[in-house]
């Protein structure tokens, strides 16, 4: 009787539509990140199979080599040779099995899906970088105010170029972000989008994608002002070193030709003297 049926399938009752409800709004969610849609479809799927294993150990001490559902008379036999905790026990292992499976086959439906979209449009999903369809200048008052923080930190380098390394970080992750919202990955041509391809693909997404790519969008704008914003402070920050640097090397040289004479001078003054001494009492 130990390799009979899987008892992972004693619960036979449908899963309650909250359940299902929630497993929608994960899916949904995952969809819009295709490395963690990648790992969760894994780490469900290896879920499924430790509730399995769980049901069986409980019920055979081993998992059976026929995994097929019982009939209800097995059912009702393997329930009554349990004690309560271990048929309570079961019960409770064999309903969140019966989710987890649901949720397999949810995960893979949509990973399907997904595949079969992308043959479908396998141009459109490559064809210009998402982060650029905000378009419309970065106001002045951000500017201004990105201007004057970096201001003070460009006098700090070492407290500068951790802010430059963060806000690369930070516009790679915007890109990816809007990028994986529309493509569910980076396209092979980063390019603007036509004012046509903008207005087909907002046309395309949910309200809800649609105002989450627009808001990304103009995060990605005013990053990018960030960094040349840092690039130029940067850029007349090093000018300015230098002309210093190259003030103060010209006061060195003079310096040391002024010591030059000085010496120079100094060789020849106490001749001077005598003559110009002479010069009075002769």
């Amino acid at each position: 009787m130990s390799d009979e049926f899987d008892a992972s399938l004693v619960w036979d009752e449908p899963v309650s539509a909250e359940v299902q409800a929630e497993h929608t709004r994960q899916v949904d969610r995952l969809l819009q990140m295709p490395n963690a849609f990648d790992n969760a479809r894994l780490h469900a799927q290896n879920e499924m199979r430790r509730l399995i294993s769980v049901c069986n150990r409980l019920a055979w001490r081993s998992v059976p080599k026929d995994l097929r559902a019982p009939s209800a008379e097995e059912k009702a036999a393997l329930l009554e040779r349990l004690s309560p905790e271990d048929r309570e026990k079961l019960m409770n292992d064999a309903r969140l099995a019966a989710q987890q499976r649901l949720l397999v086959v949810r995960l893979e439906e949509a990973h399907e899906q997904y595949l079969a979209q992308m043959q479908a449009e396998p141009e459109e999903r490559n064809d210009f970088d998402a982060s650029l369809v905000y378009d419309e200048p970065v106001g002045a008052e951000i500017v201004d105010e990105q201007v004057n923080m970096m201001g003070l930190l460009v006098e700090m380098p070492s407290a500068f170029e951790n802010a430059q390394r963060h806000a690369e970080s930070d516009l790679q992750r915007l890109v990816q972000t809007c990028n994986d919202l529309v493509w569910r990955g980076m396209p092979a041509d980063m390019r603007a989008p036509t004012a046509e391809e903008k207005a087909a693909l907002l046309e395309r997404l949910s309200p809800d994608d649609q105002e989450r790519l627009m808001r990304n969008s103009q995060l990605v704008a005013q990053q990018r002002s960030l960094l040349n914003v840092m690039k130029e402070l940067s850029q007349q920050h090093t000018a300015r070193l230098m002309a210093e640097q190259a003030a103060a090397a010209e006061r060195e040289a003079h310096a040391l030709l002024r010591a030059e004479f000085e010496e120079y001078d100094a060789a020849g003054k106490e001749q001077r003297f005598e003559e110009w001494l002479a010069s009075r009492t002769g």
